[in-house]
C-alpha cells in the first residue's frame, strides 16, 4: 500500500516546522524553498501550505494544550517531537473530519521516522491524554488516562487475636453450719448446756448406770467401796491357812 498524499504533506510540514523553530526563518521563504526543492509528486500541497501557516498562527493555543500534559518544560522537549505534537494538536482541534485515532497514529509514525528512539511513545501518551478533551463527542467523554504510578507493595498488618474476657460473678462464701453430731461439751454433762453429746441419745438413767460401769469413752475406774481385790487362786494349789490353824494341810 502506497503512502497517501496527505501523509506526504504531513512529512513536509514536520520538516518545515523544525526549520522554522530552529532558524526562525520567515514562513514564506520556507514555503518557497520547499515548493522548489522538494519532490511534490503525490503530495497534497494545499494541505501542506495550510498546516505550515495555521500552526504558527495558533501557536499559543497549541502550546497551552500541551503544557498541562508534559512532565517537563516546553522548551526542554525535543524540537522534532515538539513539531509533531503541534501538528497533532492542530488536527485534533480543527480537523474534526479526521478520526482522532488516525491523527494519533499519523503522529506516532512521524515520531518514529524523524524523532528519537522512544519519541513515539512520548508523543502517543501526550496526544492520547488530549483526545478526550479535544474530541469529547467522538471519544464518548472517556476520561483521560491517568499517569502511571510505580506500584508499591501494600503493607500487611497482622491482626492481633481478640481475647474475650468474661467476668464471672464471685461466689458468695457459704457459712458452714455447725454439725449437731459433734460433741462440744466439756464432759458428760454437756447435754445439760444444750449441746449434743454421745450421751444425749440415751435415757438419763441408762447414762448414769453406764457411766458408773465405765461405759462410753471414759476409762473404767475401780469402785471405792469395793474393798481390796481378792487374789485369785492358782489351779492345783490350796490357799495357805493362817499361822496356828490346825486345819492347815501338810
Amino acid at each position: 500500500m502506497g503512502i497517501s498524499a496527505r501523509t506526504r504533506a504531513r512529512r513536509l510540514t514536520v520538516q518545515a516546522l523544525y526549520q522554522w523553530q530552529m532558524a526562525g526563518q520567515a514562513l514564506a521563504d520556507i514555503e518557497a524553498q520547499f515548493l522548489e526543492e522538494q519532490d511534490l509528486r503525490n503530495t497534497e500541497v494545499g494541505y501542506f501550505q495550510e498546516l505550515l501557516h495555521e500552526i504558527p498562527r495558533n501557536l499559543a493555543e497549541m502550546d497551552d494544550y500541551l503544557r498541562p500534559c508534559l512532565d517537563r518544560a516546553l522548551e526542554s522537549v525535543d524540537p522534532v517531537e515538539l513539531a509533531v505534537l503541534r501538528l497533532g494538536v492542530f488536527e485534533l482541534r480543527y480537523r474534526h473530519e479526521i478520526p482522532y485515532k488516525v491523527v494519533i497514529n499519523e503522529a506516532v509514525e512521524l515520531a518514529k521516522r524523524y524523532g528519537a528512539a522512544d519519541g513515539h511513545a512520548f508523543v502517543n501518551g501526550i496526544l492520547d491524554r488530549l483526545a478526550p478533551q479535544l474530541r469529547s463527542v467522538e471519544t464518548g467523554d472517556r476520561p483521560a488516562p491517568a499517569p502511571v504510578k510505580p506500584k508499591v507493595a501494600p503493607t500487611v498488618v497482622k491482626a492481633k487475636p481478640t481475647v474475650k474476657i468474661t467476668h464471672k460473678p464471685k461466689a458468695e462464701p457459704v457459712a458452714e453450719k455447725p454439725s449437731s453430731d459433734l460433741y462440744k461439751g466439756p464432759g458428760r454433762d454437756g447435754d445439760s448446756q444444750g449441746e449434743k453429746s454421745p450421751w444425749s441419745s440415751r435415757p438419763r438413767r441408762e447414762r448414769e448406770v453406764r457411766a458408773d460401769e465405765g461405759a462410753g469413752p471414759w476409762p473404767k475406774r475401780p469402785r471405792d467401796d469395793a474393798g481390796p481385790e481378792t487374789p485369785k487362786e492358782k489351779p492345783g494349789i490350796w490357799p495357805s491357812a493362817p499361822p496356828g490353824d490346825p486345819k492347815q494341810r501338810s
